[in-house]
């Protein structure tokens, strides 16, 4: 922990078990810059999936749990372990999951005690950039609410948890629907479940957005700025309707629309329609009208606020994952971003193709070298 007060989450040690291309991976982390290097294919991208699977949901891919079963072993089962540094001292976190006809969900403990996936919110925070998040404003609406919900269970640790329980009696509801008699008793009861876990994930979504929008205006750095809305029925009513009203409103709403949910056979209305709106506000334009290499900046843009947000109004530095970013961004840009992190001292974790990537960062760096299942370190 920082005199300032300020918690540096970092992980010291990371091993996988039965994990994509590794049967078997331990590795010590001494530095604050950690760089793999090697071809494409090599399973550099493995490491930080494994490393996003000590956050909760399903990792930076958003793959399955049976596709990070070991290519190279019959066994059913893969499994993360990791010590990490955080405000309570040194934390051991173990993520694992079995695979077969009976049980296909991941397992989290946390110092040896059975947890749950949401509970790692408040054990170690951790921001990523993918090539796959560069699509952000072109792809669909769900992308971009996947890509706000993470950065919101950084900042609220419940915001898992609560998604998870919302989409539970979403399909619980659309359950009861398809049923030829309704138990309309059990219906109420879903519903307002439903309304409670939906204003409570809108009130969380349009909070964090009002910090993100609050530090881009911040940012001393030469970056775009960019303004951040949602659109969505519950966001839009969040900020001015108390919430007892919102969620009263939300249950009337589902209950009036219950055939026509039926008849389309999915519901029509809820957190899971709403989609982040990005805005370039110099140009006062929509992200999704803007150039590939202004979509890609005002991405970069909306990252570098979520990690200084994250140092401003949680008091917690979070582990950052850069996979394949660099070969993404221009010289200038990657300097910059490079700049950043090394400004806040924040633990990076990088994946690049080419050594030419350590003449960006000049102290405090390892690089590891991956090649043929194995990582190898080499040097400081």
């Amino acid at each position: 922990m920082h005199s300032t007060g300020i918690t540096k989450f970092s992980i010291c040690s990371i091993s996988l078990e039965n994990f994509r291309n590794y049967q078997s991976l331990d590795l010590q982390i001494s530095q604050n810059f950690s760089i793999f290097i090697g071809k494409n294919g090599a399973g550099k991208t493995n490491i930080l999936e494994a490393i996003s699977l000590l956050a909760p949901g399903k990792g930076l891919r958003q793959a399955k749990f049976s596709e990070m079963l070991c290519i190279h072993s019959n066994l059913n089962y893969w499994k993360v372990t990791a010590t990490v540094q955080n405000h309570y001292g040194l934390v051991e976190i173990n993520t694992s999951a079995t695979i077969d006809s009976s049980k296909n969900k991941r397992q989290v403990s946390i110092d040896g005690k059975q947890s749950s996936n949401s509970s790692l919110s408040s054990t170690l925070s951790i921001s990523w950039l993918t090539p796959q998040i560069l699509q952000l404003f072109t792809g669909p609406a769900e992308m971009r609410r996947n890509f706000l919900d993470k950065i919101v269970s950084n900042f609220d640790s419940s915001h898992a948890k609560t998604l998870y329980r919302y989409e539970y009696y979403v399909s619980e509801r659309m359950g009861i629907l398809k049923t030829e008699q309704h138990d309309k008793d059990w219906l109420n009861v879903v519903e307002t479940e439903i309304a409670k876990a939906g204003v409570a994930i809108a009130c969380a979504r349009t909070s964090v957005l009002d910090i993100l929008n609050k530090t881009i205006a911040k940012i001393d750095y030469p970056v775009p700025k960019a303004t951040l809305t949602i659109d969505g029925y519950l966001e839009g009513r969040a900020s001015n309707t108390p919430s007892t009203y919102l969620e009263e409103e939300f249950k009337l709403l589902l209950c009036q629309t219950r055939e026509q949910d039926f008849l389309q056979k999915r519901t029509s209305a809820g957190i899971h329609r709403s989609d982040l709106i990005v805005f370039n506000a110099e140009k006062e334009v929509s992200a999704k009208m803007c150039s590939t290499g202004e979509q890609k900046f005002l991405l970069l843009t909306i990252f570098i606020a979520e990690v200084l947000a994250q140092v401003k109004w949680k008091n917690k530095m979070p582990v950052v994952l850069l996979d394949d970013i660099t070969e993404h961004l221009d010289s200038s840009r990657r300097t910059l971003l490079f700049e950043i992190l090394q400004n806040l001292g924040t633990q990076t974790f990088i994946t690049s193709s080419s050594a030419s990537i350590m003449k960006y960062i000049s102290k405090n760096v390892e690089f590891f070298e991956v090649g043929k299942n194995q990582v190898a370190t080499q040097g400081q």
